[in-house]
């Protein structure tokens, strides 16, 4: 799946479940963290399938590799908040 199509599809799941302005939070302070939080997620991966499913937690891990799909899924959720 294309990266720009699997952003657009997360933000839509986390904007559709009310967590828009809690993921921005999240991800504003990650950024700083990206490889530090690559380890993190292991430990926090029963919790994040409890919410999001496996599925969607595979994207995100995916997604908090990289610096510049953080920028641009933090930009995609804003937008969808605002409109």
């Amino acid at each position: 799946m294309n990266e720009s199509i699997q952003l657009q599809a997360l933000a839509d799941v986390i904007g559709r479940r009310g967590y828009s302005d809690a993921a921005i939070f999240f991800l504003e302070m990650y950024k700083p963290l990206v490889g530090f939080g690559r380890e993190c997620m292991a430990m926090a991966e029963p919790i994040g399938i409890s919410l999001f499913g496996s599925r969607v937690l595979g994207q995100v891990r995916e997604i908090l590799k990289s610096r510049e799909l953080i920028e641009r899924l933090i930009s995609l959720l804003e937008a969808r908040r605002e409109a």
